[in-house]
């Protein structure tokens, strides 16, 4: 298989993509100067934004093309070109999503800083903070801010479709991991926005009255429906000890970790019954319940039901709340962290704000099994149709669930042994690796300022690989071993 590089429709669709993501900065700028914080701080986050405007604008201009921003410059751009750009995207974007931290925070350096920005935008929440919080507040809310927009795929994806609304934006959707969930893609991006922006608000306003402040409320519903789990505060989630805002959590994660196209349907038909008939939403939930309940019997009822169901929904929906400390983690049996690698490995459903496999594709692949078995024992002229969740699969569908999989483990291995290699225990590396790659978040201990910087490194390529699902990565390998550009 060849692959073409045009290199001038990679340039091109990098910078538009860039020019506007860079607005995204003017809101802790505003931030800041409504929080009253020094001119210093406004002032980092005003640079940044002119520094990041500025890169995209030069990346059009390097293409020489007759561009103008507004202009339909995407019809030509290939699916494999998109992926690309969403690679150099998520990348250079981080870069500069890390600089506030870098800049603002004393305590962490450069590496440190994008190890914080990709921990965000990927939604993982594993935190270079020895406190788990920055400093400044405005930070803290920018923190919360690009695991929102990196909860859809870079704000910047969706926003360009929005203005664009062209069949090359469109493949751009598509490259990050996103279906159509209505007829136009430009309607797909506002639909999307719109049920995520009414999830977050309505999250906002039940953590305000169960006793949230209203700050605290927007970080953690932000944190919650993009499934991250960062916290805004140094207090523990356990110590907060309010079971209704737990239950808020479990509900705005669960919502989170659904399909966008589900809750697009059950806008259309106003009717529950639309997460019923759908198995992925069935078995996500009967496995969180199942787990829950398997724990709660394993700790004879020493924690209570909803605590544990916090962590497992935490877990499953990578939504990374939990209300174990990282040391109490490793003190549990290993029937328990066995279920506990399960749940992340696993994750929930496609075409939302999720890590891991996704229950698809941990189903197909179970189902596959059956299908074989049976096929063994019928006649070679028999024939019987293989469907799941009212759609016939075919052997290239299970062929790239298997593949995705197979790629999704090579790059676990390849963490454990690194981590093992600088001397942590194979119990501790599994579990860090598993959580940062499925971005759950939820650690042992092992990720903090003072691990190597290897190790770091490799915890980021977890992260960033887990989020875009390896499919655009292979796209670049493969251009580099074809050899093959098109200019």
């Amino acid at each position: 298989m060849s692959y073409y590089w045009n290199y001038k429709n990679v340039l091109n669709s990098t910078g538009q993509i860039l020019f506007y993501s860079s607005f995204t900065f003017l809101f802790p700028f505003i931030l800041s100067l409504f929080l009253k914080e020094s001119l210093r701080v406004s002032f980092v986050y005003l640079l940044i934004f002119f520094f990041a405007l500025l890169t995209g604008y030069l990346l059009l201009k390097s293409t020489k093309k007759k561009v103008f921003l507004g202009n339909d410059n995407l019809f030509s751009i290939t699916l494999t070109q998109s992926l690309i750009v969403v690679v150099f995207v998520w990348i250079i974007y981080a870069f500069f999503a890390s600089l506030p931290f870098y800049f603002l925070s004393s305590e962490l350096s450069l590496l440190d800083s994008y190890f914080e920005s990709m921990s965000s935008l990927t939604t993982t929440g594993l935190t270079m903070y020895d406190n788990l919080v920055p400093s400044l507040k405005s930070l803290s809310l920018w923190r919360s801010f690009i695991s929102w927009i990196g909860g859809l795929g870079i704000v910047v994806l969706a926003f360009f479709g929005i203005v664009k609304g062209t069949r090359g934006s469109s493949k751009l959707i598509s490259a990050e991991g996103h279906d159509r969930i209505s007829p136009s893609f430009k309607n797909t991006i506002i639909n999307m926005w719109v049920i995520y922006l009414v999830v977050t608000l309505l999250g906002v306003i039940f953590l305000n009255i169960f006793g949230m402040s209203l700050f605290d409320s927007f970080n953690y519903s932000m944190s919650a429906v993009s499934t991250t789990g960062s916290q805004s505060n140094s207090q523990s989630l356990l110590s907060i000890g309010n079971v209704p805002i737990y239950i808020t959590l479990i509900i705005i994660m669960i919502l989170g970790a659904s399909s966008f196209i589900l809750h697009y349907k059950f806008y259309l038909k106003k009717s529950f019954k639309v997460y019923l008939n759908d198995k992925q939403f069935i078995y996500m939930l009967l496995i969180m319940l199942i787990a829950a309940l398997l724990i709660f019997f394993k700790l004879n009822g020493s924690i209570d039901f909803v605590t544990i169901l916090l962590t497992v929904v935490g877990m499953m929906s990578c939504g990374g709340f939990s209300t174990f400390a990282s040391e109490q983690i490793l003190s549990f049996s290993p029937f328990i962290l066995v279920i506990f690698l399960i749940l992340m490995f696993t994750g929930a459903s496609t075409n939302s704000t999720t890590g891991g496999i996704k229950v698809d594709r941990l189903i197909l692949s179970l189902k596959s099994i059956f299908w074989k078995i049976r096929q063994i024992n019928l006649p070679n002229i028999a024939y019987f149709s293989k469907k799941y969740n009212g759609e016939l699969i075919d052997n290239a569908r299970l062929r790239s669930v298997y593949f995705l999989i197979f790629i999704f483990i090579i790059f676990i291995l390849i963490g454990v042994l690194m981590f093992t290699f600088y001397g942590y225990s194979l119990q501790e590396s599994v579990f860090e690796v598993i959580s940062a790659q499925s971005n759950v978040g939820i650690t042992t201990g092992l990720t903090n300022s003072y691990m190597p910087s290897a190790l770091k490194v490799m915890l980021i390529i977890n992260m960033w690989v887990g989020r875009l699902e390896i499919i655009p990565l292979l796209s670049i390998i493969g251009i580099i071993f074809s050899r093959k550009y098109l200019i």
